[in-house]
């Protein structure tokens, strides 16, 4: 079966929210975001999923570095459409001990003006 981005970050939150952790079901599901995310991952299916992940605590490091690495290239505008957003991010990599350098610097810079 395929996922639609939107589809997939709704799983992810949805067995989050269960608190059920499943390693290879993740696994997979992070080779796809990685995919997704150049092309078809908007703000809110990307903030849902690290935030699945890190409530999990699922530290997939080639999925945070991918996702900090697309944000910071997008422009942290990319999620600063919702607050929301930017809080899920932050939280999520704070959550596995994940700190992104040029990710943090950009929030700053955002957040600050």
């Amino acid at each position: 079966h395929a996922f639609t981005p939107q589809n997939c970050s709704n799983f992810v939150w949805s067995y989050a929210t269960m608190r059920i952790g499943n390693a290879d079901m993740f696994e997979a599901m992070s080779h796809q975001v990685r995919i997704w995310l150049l092309t078809e991952f908007d703000p809110q299916h990307l903030s849902n999923v690290l935030w699945s992940y890190a409530k999990l605590q699922v530290c997939d490091r080639a999925l945070f570095e991918a996702a900090a690495e697309e944000i910071v290239r997008r422009g942290i505008e990319y999620l600063s459409r919702s607050s929301q957003n930017i809080s899920n991010v932050i939280w999520a990599y704070g959550a596995v001990g994940i700190r992104p350098p040029a990710l943090l610097a950009a929030i700053e810079r955002e957040v600050t003006g």
